[in-house]
């Protein structure tokens, strides 16, 4: 947290705070709905730890939900050439079904 000190026309030394967050671009507006009892616990904690409700409410989600860490590779590409190779069908349902039509 940033502070500023300075004195006021009275002479009275004020100090200004400012918080200052930054989001990366995948974060998201959410409107939430959640009853009065829940939300002055969460004023009060959030009071408590220097933070916003916001901030716990993400912390909770997080600890509830964790994140599926990102893949680097395309799960189907296991399979790519899997059936490689073989002889080529020309009728298939000789294949499947045999001499039964």
């Amino acid at each position: 947290m940033r502070g500023r000190r300075r004195r006021d026309a009275a002479g009275c030394l004020r100090c200004t705070y400012s918080n200052v967050v930054l989001y990366s671009r995948s974060v998201r507006r959410v409107q939430i709905y959640i009853d009065e009892p829940l939300d002055d616990a969460l004023e009060l904690e959030a009071q408590r730890r220097g933070t916003s409700k916001a901030a716990l409410i993400r912390l909770a989600v997080a600890d509830r939900f964790p994140r599926v860490p990102e893949v680097d590779e395309d799960p189907w590409e296991v399979l790519d050439g899997m059936f490689d190779g073989g002889e080529p069908i020309d009728d298939i349902d000789q294949v499947i079904y045999g001499d039964r039509r």
